[in-house]
């Protein structure tokens, strides 16, 4: 039986990598068009390059006070001293680390991957 299952795993394997190949040849998946026809970016996301939709905000750029001021997040923008300048509505999903106001408009450090 050990023999039988040394044979079998690279037959196994092999059948895994071609439906791997076989797979990216698929074209784009419907939440990919859907993603695109609504404006989006689709792009790979952290650290394991997960693909996501990127959306665009419409009110991107907008000052905010707080993150329900905006269709994403409130982003805290910073002048070149390092001083807090004000909020500004994020133009898509933000990623890494970032300082934000939160729905109340506490100041918020997170590091999200």
């Amino acid at each position: 039986m050990f023999h039988l299952s040394v044979k079998i795993l690279p037959a196994v394997a092999g059948l895994f990598v071609l439906g791997a190949v076989a797979s990216c040849d698929q074209g784009p998946s419907d939440e990919q068009l859907q993603c695109e026809a609504e404006g989006g970016t689709w792009a790979p996301y952290g650290m394991m390059a997960t693909m996501i939709c990127y959306p665009h905000y419409d009110d991107a750029g907008k000052a905010c006070t707080n993150s329900t001021q905006c269709q994403g997040t409130c982003e805290v923008v910073y002048d070149d001293n390092g001083a807090t300048e004000r909020g500004m509505c994020s133009e898509t999903i933000l990623g890494g680390c970032m300082d934000f106001f939160d729905d109340d408009g506490e100041r918020q450090l997170i590091c999200a991957d």
